[in-house]
Parts: structure tokens; C-alpha cells; sequence
């Protein structure tokens, strides 16, 4: 290296040094920066997406926030663009799990890419969702093979936190029959026609 390519070089990082003296962000961090309760209701602010791609990888602390937060106002949509992006030999990537765990509100389109990758889609669905206040099924295909089982557990899971559940689909929905004494709202929407 020659000294033009040495000056060249140490330019930016002289400039980048004037920069962080001038924001002081040369000294102590502000303070609450590392405190979760601060960290989660900024984060309501956010989109979960942006939350789980960005924020998450600032540092232990905001990872830990964003991994803990429950959504409340927005739904993770499951449809098979999402969910089968991250599968292979119906296993998931490391980071799907705590990302459905950040939700209180489950909307599940099954269509046919879900129904062949059915097994998995549910085992991943119930280890990692509990204490929903609502669930929204679309189905736009046949009902899957054990979706009453399904439902069943997944109610059972949300049975004292769930407010509503609805069902949109081709075929007459089976309620399981098990307690929800805060459910407010239940609707089924049931079309005849395919077409």
C-alpha cells in the first residue's frame, strides 16, 4: 500500500470519527436504551417484520425484547409464500419458531401447498402458539385430514385468552366442543361455490 491509498482510505474513517464525537455517540449510551419494558412499547410503534429483521440484531438486550414482545394489534399470516419459504424436509429454519411466538393473533390460509406440508405446518403451529386472542382459519382448499384434532388443541391452548375465531371456507366448520368463556366473537363464513 502506497500513502496516497493509505490517506485515501483513512479519510472516511477520520470523517466517520468526526461524526460519532459530534452525536457523543463516543460516550455512554443514553440511558433505558438496554431496558426491555422501554424497548417493547417503542416497538409497538413497529412492524413485527422490521422488529425481527432489524432490531433484533442490535445487541443481547434488544434481541431478548423483540424475542419476548406479543403483537397485539397485528396477526401473523400464515399462508404457504411465508411459511414454506423457511421449510426444507419438513423441518423449519432456526428463527421461524420465535417468530410465531411474537403474536397474539393467528390467521392460517390453508390452501394446497399448506395441506401437503400439513403434519409440520400444525407441529409447528402448536409448539409455538399458545394464549391467542384470536384465530382466523381460511380455508381455500378441502379440510385438511385431522383438523379437528387441530383446532382442538390449538383452542385448548388459547381456552382462557381467546376473544374471537372466525372461519372462512368451503365447507362447514366443526367446532370442537371445549370451554372458551371469553370468546365475544365468533364468526363463520361458509361459500357453496368453488368458483
Amino acid at each position: 500500500m502506497n500513502l496516497q491509498e493509505i490517506l485515501s482510505f483513512l479519510n472516511p474513517v477520520h470523517a466517520f470519527k468526526q461524526i460519532i464525537t459530534f452525536f457523543h455517540s463516543h460516550k455512554a449510551p443514553p440511558r433505558g436504551i438496554h431496558q426491555k419494558a422501554i424497548l417493547q412499547i417503542t416497538f409497538d410503534y413497529c412492524k413485527s417484520r422490521e422488529c425481527f429483521k432489524k432490531f433484533r440484531l442490535v445487541c443481547k438486550s434488544w434481541k431478548h425484547a423483540v424475542e419476548t414482545k406479543r403483537f397485539d394489534l397485528e396477526a401473523l399470516k400464515v399462508k404457504s409464500t411465508f411459511l414454506l419459504k423457511y421449510e426444507k424436509n419438513g423441518k423449519f429454519k432456526v428463527f421461524v419458531p420465535k417468530y410465531l411466538k411474537m403474536f397474539k393473533w393467528l390467521k392460517l390460509t390453508i390452501d394446497s401447498q399448506i395441506l401437503m406440508k400439513w403434519d409440520c405446518v400444525t407441529k409447528l403451529i402448536l409448539q409455538n402458539m399458545k394464549n391467542l386472542h384470536g384465530i382466523q382459519f381460511d380455508l381455500e382448499d378441502d379440510m385438511p385430514q385431522n383438523f379437528d384434532s387441530f383446532v382442538l388443541q390449538l383452542l385448548q391452548k388459547s381456552q382462557s385468552t381467546l376473544t374471537r375465531l372466525h372461519f372462512r371456507g368451503y365447507e362447514n366448520f366443526p367446532l370442537p366442543i371445549v370451554s372458551l368463556p371469553n370468546v365475544t366473537n365468533i364468526r363463520i363464513w361458509v361459500t357453496y361455490s368453488r368458483s
